[in-house]
């Protein structure tokens, strides 16, 4: 199973669902990951070490950036998830502090 980059949390799309791995002890919470889960775009569920669909590594100063290619193998990259998962962070970053 995939858990997190250096520095930063993933995101994949695994059975047409945008994922990120539980916690659980293993896993650093991110801000990033935390807002995506708050804004219900991504759930918390295993990504699988041999996923060839879209994987993201996502973290509050980089933003959202693909995995173009794990283990040697190249993965699908889809642009408009990435688009999606980029805007809601920047509306998060614009909202007023209460």
């Amino acid at each position: 199973m995939l858990l997190e980059a250096t520095g930063s949390n993933l995101v994949g799309v695994v059975e047409d669902r945008l994922l990120t791995p539980l916690l659980g002890g293993r896993v650093l919470g991110g801000v990033a990951r935390e807002v995506l889960l708050e804004e219900n775009v991504v759930l918390e569920g295993a990504l699988p070490a041999g996923i060839s669909d879209p994987l993201y590594c996502i973290n509050s100063v980089r933003g959202v950036e693909p995995v173009a290619k794990l283990d040697g193998r190249h993965l699908r990259l889809e642009p408009k998830t990435r688009n999606l998962l980029g805007e809601i962070l920047a509306s998060r970053a614009r909202r007023p502090v209460s």
